[in-house]
């Protein structure tokens, strides 16, 4: 379960590279905003081919209460990161015909599995947010509005 929860180990180079990751002068760099659009748009990947990618590699995805669904998005969540993945590893998807080789389905199989650990901790995120406002407005119901002029 825990592997389900927070993902698989740290890979080897990623190992190698956390200095790297860590180091003040990437801390210090200014990040380009990258436009999620045109990554998916120029990527192809929408709901449907995650669905099918989804599906062929035996990774379902994470069930979400309806009022957490709207909060978090994890469709629009999925294909961002899909997509930026795809792009960061020049990897062309035929969305004609969906098919994977081995090492294809292994990278999607990893991408998925990581990607399922994050939005589970979203969502625990946002339950417990959601538990502490119920918490916070309990108790000012209970306590009542504060007094004033008692002088």
């Amino acid at each position: 379960l825990r592997v389900l929860y927070e993902g698989p180990t740290a890979s080897e180079e990623e190992i190698l590279c956390k200095d790297l990751m860590e180091s003040r002068l990437l801390q210090r760099c200014v990040w380009k905003e990258a436009n999620v659009g045109s990554l998916i748009r120029d990527t192809g990947v929408t709901g449907p081919i995650i669905d099918k990618l989804r599906i062929m590699c035996g990774k379902p995805g994470p069930v979400f209460r309806p009022s957490l669904k709207t909060i978090v998005q994890p469709e629009e969540i999925e294909v961002a990161v899909i997509a930026a993945a795809m792009k960061h590893l020049r990897f062309e998807l035929n969305t004609d015909n969906l098919e994977l080789d081995n090492d294809t389905a292994s990278l999607v199989n990893k991408v998925l599995s990581r990607l399922n650990a994050m939005l589970r901790k979203l969502q625990n995120l946002a339950e417990l947010e959601q538990r502490w406002d119920n918490e916070k407005k309990d108790m000012v119901s209970s306590v009542g509005p504060p007094v004033r002029g008692s002088s």
